[in-house]
Order: structure tokens, then sequence, then C-alpha cells
């Protein structure tokens, strides 16, 4: 029959020979077959000299457990034997066929490092096994009980027993029914236990202790798939890099989602972004403080960009044209409805190969007249008002080259109208439109790499509001003039027929005289 421990009914004994020295009184280390003395209790030996069995005390000593100590020096060459008997218990061993229980702990100890325990199961069912169990028979469960743990302890070169590594199981909730566990996996990291990665009752955390501590994942081509960079507070794509908006070689190609909201990526050869909606409606919003403020996305096979509450462009096919129109809040056709530009925020030139078209569809219009005397009147002191002008901000930008333009000054024309007795306002050719603007210093910005940031210069900007109502308190009431040129010429040009068209009438009746 087998069992753990000492065989009952059997002593273990151990014989080591020595032979002496001249004057050798101590006896310990390896004797003469390489054997290393050692013995559990100084009562359990038998010391013989050249044969002789040696009364203990008064003729050795034996304390150390490991040495035996003559009073009287032996001489060159005689013969010591020392005989070790191990203490063998019978009443408290587990056998190997039948089992049992220990209630103390158990060390197993080797000098090789080979298997120290093997649990194996030759059943052939399908059920698990074999089977490691870590049971806490507690009578008083309680929250935060610690259930079992699994330790990896070594030595340090300072000779210093060190816990490495720990596997622990933690219960959460006792109660019957909603029980819950907290599972454990630490390593020590700079001197540190840290606390790795916990599977926990509603989620699984890795890196609990928020530690400069990597978190990676491989894929068959790319070493890192997935890289959680926590010094710089990233998650990254297929690099390890800071900031993949900033690659400028292969080795930083990727992605990286930023703790601040900031997202970049960086390809080379392809588009760095695709974003695909198999139906109509958005397919990316803009939000400010978490109110939409615009959005794009594909509308009827077309492309459209719109600000959430007045509309925009739709960019759309149609003819084998591609044309850019109007449209709605929700991406809508919308017909005359938008203006490019504003009297505060102005285009500068527009380059075309054709004047723009005007709608002048007589089913649309009403009030079809001619021109008043009073108009005529206007539109002949309007025709004289044409001069040569310099902008003052191409000025300002170009000095002497700035170019010389022809026109006329709105307010002259409104002076003209109202000496005719008319309201140029009335008139569409004439225009007038208020404004409130801010002005706001914004100070420079540092470059920061790590963050991504780019340096920038201190700049004053300009903030414009159409009324008074969305204006800050403190916002500087503007006012611009302007002209449609097309329909002032029009006006004169109507004008100028008429009284040419009176002038030949009257020469006609002269001539007929």
């Amino acid at each position: 029959m087998a069992y753990i421990g000492n065989q009952p009914g059997t002593g273990v004994r151990s014989r080591f020979i020595y032979t002496a020295t001249a004057s050798q009184t101590t006896f310990t280390g390896a004797d003469n077959n390489s054997k290393t003395l050692k013995y559990s209790d100084a009562d359990y030996i038998d010391v013989y000299l050249n044969g002789v069995c040696l009364v203990p005390v008064t003729d050795y000593a034996a304390s150390t457990k490991t040495s035996v100590v003559l009073t009287q020096a032996a001489s060159l060459n005689d013969t010591l034997e020392v005989v070790a008997y191990d203490i063998a218990t019978i009443s408290d061993t587990v056998s190997k066929a039948d089992g049992g229980t220990f209630n103390d702990g158990i060390t197993i100890t080797t000098a090789d490092n080979t298997t120290q325990l093997t649990l194996e199961s030759t059943d052939a069912d399908a059920n698990s096994g074999p089977v490691l169990e870590l049971y806490r028979n507690s009578s008083s469960p309680a929250d935060d009980d610690v259930l079992g743990e699994i330790e990896f302890h070594g030595e340090n070169d300072a000779d210093e027993k060190i816990q490495y590594g720990l596997i622990a199981a933690k219960l959460q909730d006792a109660s019957d029914g909603t029980e819950d566990v907290r599972l454990s996996f630490k390593t020590i990291t700079a001197g540190t236990e840290r606390e790795r990665v916990t599977i926990q009752p509603t989620e699984v955390v890795i890196n609990e202790d928020s530690q400069d501590l990597d978190f990676r994942v491989e894929s068959d081509g790319n070493a890192n798939m997935l890289f959680v960079d926590a010094g710089n507070n990233s998650v990254l794509v297929a690099t390890t890099g800071v900031d993949p908006h900033n690659a400028s070689s292969s080795s930083d190609l990727g992605v990286a989602i930023r703790d601040d909201g900031r997202f970049h990526g960086g390809v080379t050869g392809q588009n760095a972004m695709s974003l695909n909606r198999l139906d109509d409606g958005d397919i990316l919003t803009f939000k400010t403080n978490g109110s939409l403020v615009g959005h794009i996305g594909g509308h009827g096979g077309s492309f459209h960009m719109v600000n959430n509450s007045t509309g925009g462009f739709r960019f759309a096919t149609s003819g084998g044209q591609t044309r850019i129109a109007g449209a709605d809040e929700n991406g809508n056709f919308e017909d005359d409805a938008h203006d490019i530009g504003a009297p505060s925020v102005r285009w500068d030139d527009i380059y075309a190969t054709n004047t723009t078209i005007q709608t002048s569809d007589e089913n649309e219009k009403q009030n079809i007249e001619s021109l008043t005397n009073a108009e005529i009147t206007a539109a002949t002191a309007i025709s004289k008002l044409f001069k040569t002008y310099k902008w003052k901000s191409k000025v300002t930008a170009k000095g002497d080259d700035a170019r010389t333009h022809t026109g006329v000054v709105a307010q002259q024309v409104q002076s003209a109208m109202s000496d005719a007795g008319l309201d140029a306002s009335k008139y569409a050719f004439w225009c007038s439109n208020t404004w409130w603007e801010t002005q706001t210093e914004v100070a420079a910005v540092e470059a920061d790499e790590e963050k991504g940031i780019e340096a920038k210069d201190a700049y004053t900007r300009t903030d414009t509001y159409d009324t008074k109502d969305e204006a800050p308190e403190g916002a500087t009431e503007r006012t611009r003039l302007g002209l449609r040129y097309a329909e002032l010429l029009a006006f004169i040009g109507a004008a100028t027929e008429q009284r040419l068209t009176s002038i030949e009438s009257r020469l006609t009746a002269l001539e007929a005289g």
C-alpha cells in the first residue's frame, strides 16, 4: 500500500562514514560517499568510532542537526560512522487507494525542477476532471471574504522571499441567489504589487491601479493591432505611435483615439476614412456643447452639407452635370431660398465661364409697368454718378498695385432717389444690411507634439450676428450699403430708352410740322 509520507512500521535510516584527519573533532558536510550529514533529532543518531559505539554528551555533542563534535580528537585515518534515524509517524497517514483529508498545511520539496504535483483522472465520461477545488468552508460568509489565492513566490538578489504573482477570488455578494465574485490577477511591477486584470460582476478591467501599463493585442499580421498607450491616454489601432495625425513614415500609420476627444488617422495610398450608410440620412453629425449644429449625409444618391436650422448645400448630378443647389435642414432641395455670402461675410471674386441666369418669366411677375417721370429723373441723375475708385482694403494689402474700379456710390444713389421723391429702399438695386459683431483676442498656443497640438500665433477673432437679439451685450452695430449692378443698369437703361423714345417722337413731330 502506498502512502503520502513515511510508510508505517518502518523507519528511515541514513549512514554517514568519515575518515578522520589528524586531531579532527568536528565531522560535518559531505562524507566519503559525498552524502551530506543531516539528522532530525540528536536522540535518534548512533555514533561509532572505529566500530565502537560512543556515548552521547560524554563522547560527542550533536546539537546542530548537521554536525557531530567529538569530546576527544580522532587520530589520522580513524573511521567515524554516524547512523541517523528519521521519526516515523503511523497514526496520521492518508492512503493512495482510499484518499482522505489533511487538516494542516503540506509542503512538497524537491531539489530538482521536476513535476511536484500531478492531478490525473482516468475517468472516460464527459464530466470535468481532474478538478482542483479551493473551498472556503466558512460558517459566516461575508462580502469581501477572500475565497482563495494561488501565489507565486521566488527569491530576489537579496535572498528575500518575494510574492511575484497572485490569482485571488474575493466574495462580493454572499446573498443567496445574487452571489457575486471578483477574480483578480496581480503581478509585482517595480517592486509594487499591481492589479493587472480584474473580472468583476459587471465588467472586466485591465490596469485597475491606473498605472503606466500598456495593453496590446496582436493580429495575424500586426504585433500592435490594438494598443492602449496608458502613459498618453490613447487607444491605438495598428500602431504604437502617439499621434498618427502627424505620421511621416510607414511605421507611424494607424489610428489614434485620444482621451480628449480627438480622432487621428494616418494612411498612405488610400482613403483616410470611409463612412458607409446603406440608406438615405445623416452620415456624419456635428454638435457644439451637445446641441446638433449641422450634418453631412446622402439623399437620393446625392450629397448634402447643411446647417441644422437654416439648411445649406446639396450636390447632385442631373443630365450628366453636377449641380450645387440650396437645401433645407434635412437635405431636401430648396428653390429661391439661400444666398451665397452675407453683408458681413462677402465673397471677393466669382470666376465663371458664363454670366448668371436670372429668372425673368412673365408668369412669375406682376405690376409690369414703364418707368415714371420721377424714376426717369432719378435714373438720369444716377447715370451721371459713375466714377472710378479703389477699395481701401486692396490698397492696404497691395498699395499702389491695387487696381481701379468703375461704379457708383450707394449713398449717392440713395440721395439721387430722394431728390426725385423716391425711397431707394423700395428698389431692389439698392441694399442696406445691418449686423452686429464682437472682437475677441485669442491667445497664442504652444506646440505639444505628444498631444498633437500645433503652434498658433495670437489673433483677433471677429464674430458676427444677424440680429441684435442674437448678439451679446457690448456688440458693435455695423451697416453696409450695396448695389445690385445688373438691376441698377437695367433701371438706367430703361430710363434712357424711354427718354430717347420721347425725344424721337418730338423730333418726328417737329420734322412733320
